[in-house]
């Protein structure tokens, strides 16, 4: 029930239908706050998470900001008291004007959510774990040597061992070589779903694949992802990048690739890095990223302000040597 108004604490079937298309919103709206801290919503019966006072009251700020855009779309507005008939809302305000009781009744709400929706629709929750990828591409690595293969392979299994409760997610760009590699065996070994943060435009970034068998595999695999979007264009236009006679416009693809490695280390919990261990010699490299992750930070140019997700809390850095020379 909806705890916000006294005419809201009634059965199902009793309720207006108003308040009825609020609690269906705010169901709708329930896995989207999962993703928001980490988690999600999941089919298989395990004991429910007990979520940190920070992660609840992300959860219930991101649904009073829900709740009030909902309101003001129907025509609400705000009043010191409730009046029902005139459509006049005290809480419709920012959550740090909220009074403090009603913030904390909230945040309770969502710590509480977890173990109301398992108890009533067998609905439970799951801990996402991101694994980042990087490292190098088709000119320094061989994609048929099975000793690299079991030693990735080697690494997700370990990973899977020190968190068995948890739903992989893998976080790509997809580019050819290592991350193509670790993609196709994590999907396989952990069941992990696939998230492709593209550092261009996708027309302009399949432009950049060796031949057109690389093509296929990059749109078979993204057909396979349960997401794939594009990257601001944040160092230059379409036009440009698309231009690489010179080396500015290189440069500006190099970081863009960097904007990528970015952007997935902001996220992850696990980096497996499959390169020879070399300090950066540019750009966009694996080096750089690798960098970026061990130091827990990223150069100002490509950072993200984050307001939405939950930083990862705990990360762990994997290194897979391309050989065993």
């Amino acid at each position: 029930l909806n705890s916000r108004a006294h005419v809201a604490l009634k059965s199902w079937n009793d309720l207006p239908q108003l308040e009825r298309k609020q609690n269906l919103l705010k169901a709708d709206h329930w896995s989207i706050l999962l993703r928001a801290v980490g988690y999600r919503a999941s089919v298989h019966r395990q004991r429910p998470p007990v979520f940190s006072e920070e992660r609840a009251e992300r959860m219930a700020r991101t649904d009073h900001n829900r709740y009030v855009a909902n309101k003001l779309y129907d025509g609400w507005v705000y009043g010191e008291s409730r009046i029902e008939e005139a459509k006049v809302n005290p809480h419709l305000v920012e959550w740090e004007k909220l009074p403090k009781e009603q913030r904390q009744r909230e945040i309770l709400e969502a710590r509480q959510e977890p173990q109301q929706f398992a108890k009533t629709s067998d609905s439970f929750v799951t801990k996402n774990h991101i694994i980042g990828v990087t490292g190098h591409r088709l000119n320094k690595l061989d994609l048929n040597d099975q000793q690299l293969r079991q030693r990735i392979a080697t690494a997700l299994g370990d990973l899977k061992k020190q968190h068995p409760d948890v739903h992989f997610i893998i976080m790509s760009p997809l580019a050819e070589g290592a991350d193509r590699l670790v993609v196709e065996l994590a999907m396989n070994i952990l069941h992990a779903t696939l998230h492709v943060p593209l550092p261009l435009p996708y027309e302009l970034y399949v432009s950049d694949f060796s031949d057109k068998e690389s093509v296929e595999e990059f749109k078979r695999l993204v057909g396979l992802a349960e997401s794939y979007y594009e990257l601001p264009m944040r160092f230059g236009n379409i036009r440009d990048l698309a231009l690489a006679e010179n080396e500015t416009n290189n440069e500006a693809r190099n970081q863009q690739y960097a904007l990528a490695g970015a952007y997935i280390i902001q996220r992850c919990d696990s980096l497996i890095a499959v390169y020879d261990g070399r300090p950066e010699a540019g750009t966009g490299g694996t080096g750089q990223i690798v960098r970026w992750f061990n130091e827990a930070s990223v150069d100002s140019d490509y950072r993200y302000q984050d307001h939405y997700f939950q930083k990862p809390q705990k990360q762990h850095l994997i290194t897979v040597a391309p050989s065993s020379d």
